[in-house]
């Protein structure tokens, strides 16, 4: 989706939207069993904690050929880099078998914060709701 869009999509909602993501994906997503192990790291100090271990700087150079943006850290990202890097997470650095599991928690995210667009075979498509029209 482009600027011009942004009609459709508050841009408080996705705002909303960014910072639910990221706190997940940065603080509960680690030791689900979602990620690649390759992907996680473990501190053991304090009882054990587990963190992103992802050079995203890295990825996005051998994924896109670009420069990872530091999207992680926008308040308000553009949805054309929403939609990169969640693709880039379902195609690399999810377990092939949890897949479905990730999906589901992004699409509730998306709708919970009223964003057109659903994870759906590892593409963030967007979509419009169609009205429901009831006779009496």
């Amino acid at each position: 989706m482009d600027d011009t869009n942004l009609s459709i999509v508050k841009v408080d909602n996705i705002k909303k939207f960014w910072l639910s993501f990221t706190t997940w994906f940065e603080d509960e997503l680690p030791g689900t069993g979602i990620l690649k192990a390759y992907y996680e790291d473990y501190d053991n100090w304090n009882g054990g904690i587990y963190y992103l271990g992802i050079d995203f700087e890295k990825e996005y150079r051998l994924h896109y050929g670009i420069d990872y943006s530091d999207i992680l850290k926008l308040e308000v990202p553009q949805m054309e880099d929403i939609k990169m890097f969640i693709e880039l997470a379902f195609h690399e650095w999810v377990i092939f078998e949890k897949r479905y599991d990730f999906t589901v928690m992004v699409n509730k995210r998306l709708s919970r914060f009223s964003i057109p667009y659903r994870l759906q075979n590892g593409r963030l498509i967007q979509y419009r709701k169609v009205p429901i029209y009831i006779k009496r």
